[in-house]
């Protein structure tokens, strides 16, 4: 991501060297440091009485070395002393401009050198060369907020001496003028590197010397030797050089070395939560799906997520693992630690929904997520013409807003057994053994002229009692009306939907989920025996119709036969009944639906 340039100009000096600085917008990561740039106005005058430095003057020195320090600092004549400098930049002569880095709410000082010669910067540091005039600002700070501020430089001679120079002490002359500039200190103890404990190292260096170190920016004297311990977690350059007390010379070279204290290393990897929860029922079928991590991700290849990749790392699909798909857009939070799913339409009604995301993840320290998934159930059809729905999730109640409940019969041993493969709605479907098992409701009254639904998953077992064993009868050996009928198994590897005029037959597979859908509506002004049409489904697809005679119960049985002797031997699931004729789209999209 690039940054804009656009300059917020600040007055930086009123004396003789005027400085402006601007900065562009940063981004989140880069809000330490500040691009500076500084513009030096010549034509401003001081109001210190001991400045005699004329424009002429300034203007005659061709090199111009600016440093940005911590406040810190005191001035030196000697600009290698400030080899540790967070920032140094020649001006560039055609604009009077130097551009830094100066770092966000810290204290610091522009500091100044000017040269009669024409130096580049590898020429000033690889030897000693002749510095004119020399100067310092006052402290000062800018924050992400500081839109001016302004200060100045009040320059003197080289050749002239200042309280405030702790060179004014001539200390030891090697006989040149100069005095003798001490060695480098010696950092003990530690070298760069990462450690996970504290650490204690020693800086010293020649008898007598005064030592600075520099970590993380700040400043601390030390005596000649003296232990320093590194506790708080983080990465610091520690910087030291030192000073001898008799001459006040600072060491030319340094001492520097990077060290990384963590302590508690991070080797868990993160957490992964669903919402929906696992195993959850009723979710709103407009719901989105959130996948929340106990800290932030990024891709196993250590890239950021964002919203345009993070799709390819989740299924979402009906049922199960092996359903078919949903489509969805995804989106990852700032802080990339919650995944928004957002399927592309409505889920369906009472619909198992399954999600998943694989290990694929992981967190900044490089630990993978585990593969994890969560399954759940959207809640159940506000169509009031769904009068009951049984999904046989370990019980037999109505899942429609009629609460027609089934009850078992005395001494049933109907079971529910977890179904994983893909033509089931459900985690669980009700298994009839064929012997003793049914149940049974006396809440559902039809009249031979309603219109009506009925919608069943089966898979029966390979091997059948009898003929006649039933998903699903009407009435008992009480009704007389002609309209009852029952859903069953006629041999030859058929099921049958039956009743006094009706016998349609349709292929039954043992051992394999299939779909039923028989729809029934009344054309009134036929004569009595033509004005009911039945139209029957299989998997989806329309089969055939046969008109018949009205249809009329009071009283429906799941498992049993009419009579009461022949009992369904297999699974049976998601058996709905409507108050009306669903259409051939329907009947596909709710097939389709479960796939």
């Amino acid at each position: 991501m690039g940054f804009s340039r656009n300059l917020l100009w600040l007055i930086f000096g009123v004396i003789p060297f005027f400085l402006i600085f601007g900065c562009g917008d940063l981004e989140p990561e880069m809000q330490d440091t500040r691009a500076v740039v500084l513009k030096m106005d010549f034509n401003q005058r001081s109001s210190s009485r001991n400045s005699s430095v004329s424009q002429a003057e300034v203007s005659s020195h061709k090199t111009h070395l600016i440093l940005a320090l911590p406040s810190g600092e005191n001035l030196s004549s000697n600009y290698k002393n400030y080899y540790s400098s967070f920032a140094q930049e020649l001006m560039n002569p055609l604009d009077n401009k130097v551009s830094l880095e100066i770092p966000l709410n810290t204290q610091m000082k522009i500091f100044a050198f000017l040269f009669k010669q024409d130096y580049t910067m590898p020429q000033l540091f690889s030897g000693v060369r002749e510095v004119g005039y020399y100067g310092a600002s006052q402290p000062f700070s800018i924050g992400t907020s500081t839109n001016s501020l302004s200060l100045g430089i009040t320059l003197q001679s080289a050749g002239t001496s200042d309280d405030t120079d702790p060179d004014s002490d001539p200390g030891t002359d090697s006989g040149t003028g100069t005095d003798t500039a001490p060695a480098a200190p010696v950092i003990s103890e530690i070298s760069s590197g990462t450690y996970t404990t504290s650490q204690i190292f020693t800086v010293s260096g020649d008898s007598g010397a005064t030592i600075q170190y520099s970590l993380d920016g700040g400043t601390t004297w030390l005596a000649y030797s003296a232990a320093v311990t590194l506790t708080n977690e983080g990465s610091y350059t520690i910087t030291a050089r030192q000073r001898s007390d008799a001459a006040g010379n600072w060491s030319v070279n340094a001492t520097y070395i990077t060290v990384v204290i963590n302590q508690a290393t991070d080797t868990t990897a993160p957490t992964v939560t669903f919402s929906p929860a696992n195993g959850a029922n009723g979710v709103a079928i407009s719901d989105n799906i959130t996948i929340t991590f106990s800290e932030a991700v990024q891709n196993v290849d250590n890239s950021v997520l964002t919203d345009s990749n993070i799709d390819s790392h989740i299924t979402l699909k009906l049922n199960n693992a092996s359903g078919s798909n949903i489509s969805f857009n995804a989106t990852i939070n700032t802080e990339k630690t919650v995944i928004t799913i957002n399927p592309t339409s409505n889920l369906t009604n009472s619909q198992a929904v399954y999600v998943a995301i694989g290990a694929t993840l992981e967190d900044y320290t490089d630990n993978p997520i585990t593969a994890a998934n969560a399954s759940f159930t959207t809640e159940s059809s506000t169509d009031s013409t769904l009068i009951a729905h049984y999904a046989f999730e370990g019980n037999l109640n109505d899942n429609s807003s009629y609460n027609r409940h089934l009850t078992e019969a005395q001494g049933s041993q109907i079971t529910y057994s977890d179904i994983n493969f893909q033509n089931n709605i459900s985690g669980q479907a009700a298994l009839f053994n064929g012997t003793n098992t049914y149940a049974y409701t006396n809440n559902i009254s039809n009249a031979d002229t309603d219109n009506w639904t009925i919608s069943f998953w089966i898979k029966p077992e390979s091997s059948y009692i009898s003929q006649w064993d039933s998903v699903m009868s009407t009435g008992d050996t009480n009704t007389t009306s002609g309209g009852i009928f029952q859903i069953d198994y006629s041999g030859n590897n058929q099921l049958r939907f039956n009743n006094s005029v009706a016998n349609i037959t349709m292929t039954l597979d043992a051992d394999e989920w299939q779909h039923f859908v028989f729809t029934k509506w009344y054309i009134p002004n036929y004569v009595y025996l033509y004005n009911n049409k039945l139209s029957y489904y299989k998997d989806g697809e329309y089969i055939g119709n046969q008109v018949m005679v009205g249809t009329s119960w009071n009283k429906i049985k799941i498992g049993l036969n009419r009579l009461g002797d022949s009992y369904w031997k297999g699974y049976i699931d998601d058996l709905r009944i409507y108050t009306r004729a669903l259409t051939a789209d329907e009947v596909e999209e709710l097939f389709e639906s479960y796939e």
